[in-house]
């Protein structure tokens, strides 16, 4: 039995003893019990929202240049979180087989660790601070909702309110997290790229890895928004180069560009697996709370 699971029958067996006398157990102890139970959420939830922090703070255009290091904060932030979160899934299942790694390589937090740990290595990199931001906007709204559900979903009206809103712009928020991670890749080469050796083979070597990042996120059973978009870009790339008319090596290039996306994705993971607006996204079982 974890360390969890004893604090939570303890706090539970405290509860009963109170009710049993005819003292039902006080707010504070309600709460601190609910702490407890869920200490890990808590701090995710704290390191999500200084995401939240130092991104603002480095965008901010009169305090970029005195705290740049605040772009560097945000990404030891989402590694950190990612972290977490993989301690909180796999800690039990720990195994060392293929079946095991193929599972860790394939969640989410898997990615977002090497997302972060990528980019820690060069100068700041235009939009990479975007998904990390928007994600950690995600979460933290997801653990208010939790934190309501809770406590008092009667009150807090105008949170509520917020929250309601957050949800109903969850579909396209997790979109533009996709669009912009594709993005980076196209970016890459111009931010890296200079007249010598080295720099040629930094863009090449960084691409390559983006790359495989973004397989990985194609193929995640978790998320669907980046196979979506890809299907998307590739459909359209599809009807511009056959209506465009451009001359034979643009088409062919984007012939060949159109193929080699399709050889690198994984066919069985169909676009067609949607999450639909009406579903819930934000709560403790629902879709953002597996991301």
């Amino acid at each position: 039995m974890s360390e969890n699971q004893d604090i939570s029958q303890q706090t539970l067996l405290a509860e009963e003893m109170e009710i049993s006398k005819g003292h039902p157990p006080s707010r504070f102890r309600t709460i601190g019990a609910h702490f407890l139970r869920n200490k890990i959420d808590y701090i995710l939830g704290f390191i999500w929202f200084s995401s939240i922090c130092f991104t603002v703070i480095y965008v901010i255009p009169f305090l970029r240049s005195e705290c740049e290091d605040m772009y560097y904060r945000t990404l030891i932030a989402h590694s950190a979180t990612s972290l977490l979160r993989l301690y909180k899934k796999f800690h039990q299942s720990i195994q060392f087989n293929f079946e095991f790694m193929e599972q860790l390589l394939l969640d989410d937090s898997t990615h977002n660790l090497l997302y972060s740990l990528m980019f820690y290595c060069f100068p700041p990199f235009p939009w990479i601070w975007l998904p990390i931001f928007l994600f950690a906007l995600l979460h933290v709204t997801n653990y208010g909702v939790q934190v309501v559900e809770c406590f008092s979903p009667s009150a807090f009206g105008l949170l509520k309110k917020g929250f309601e809103l957050m949800e109903l712009q969850s579909i396209n928020i997790l979109k533009i997290i996709a669009i912009t991670e594709v993005f980076i890749l196209f970016i890459i080469p111009f931010s890296l790229l200079s007249f010598s050796f080295s720099g040629l083979a930094l863009a090449t070597v960084t691409v390559f890895v983006y790359e495989k990042f973004l397989i990985l996120r194609y193929m995640s059973k978790q998320n669907p928004f980046t196979r979506i978009v890809f299907g998307e870009f590739i459909e359209q790339l599809e009807i511009c180069t056959d209506q465009s008319s451009a001359s034979a090596c643009v088409r062919n290039f984007s012939y060949a560009l159109i193929a080699h996306f399709r050889s690198r994705t994984d066919p069985s993971c169909r676009k067609e697996d949607l999450i639909y607006p009406e579903k819930p996204l934000l709560g403790k079982k629902r879709f953002v709370s597996g991301l």
